[in-house]
């Protein structure tokens, strides 16, 4: 799955955004879902997300501990209700997160 994962057209995108942002590609490019049992363990997920220089989710705990930590965050709106209303709720107002399409183009 991590291989398939890391060549998804979200992940391109995602690459493309963070090499925006950043102005260079990402050190340490992960392009998997770290918060998979299968992928990392608990301490392994913390730990990668406190080392990202940003992140692109499309999970919600992914970016709720990328923003407590003051990492550059997009998290990616999808089709239910839940990530748009908790990013306007509590993230929005934080400078170091943004919402972004399925196509991680800025929405937010």
């Amino acid at each position: 799955a991590g291989a398939d994962e890391a060549t998804s057209p979200f992940a391109q995108e995602a690459v493309t955004l963070a090499t925006s942002y950043l102005g260079r590609t990402p050190k340490n490019l992960l392009a998997v879902d770290v918060s998979r049992r299968s992928v990392c363990t608990f301490p392994e997920f913390c730990s990668e997300i406190a080392r990202s220089e940003v992140i692109v989710s499309t999970r919600l705990h992914v970016a709720i501990l990328g923003a407590i930590l003051g990492r550059r965050t997009y998290i990616v709106a999808g089709k239910y209700h839940k990530i748009p209303g908790i990013y306007e709720y509590s993230m929005a107002a934080l400078d170091h997160v943004s919402m972004v399409s399925p196509q991680c183009e800025l929405v937010a």
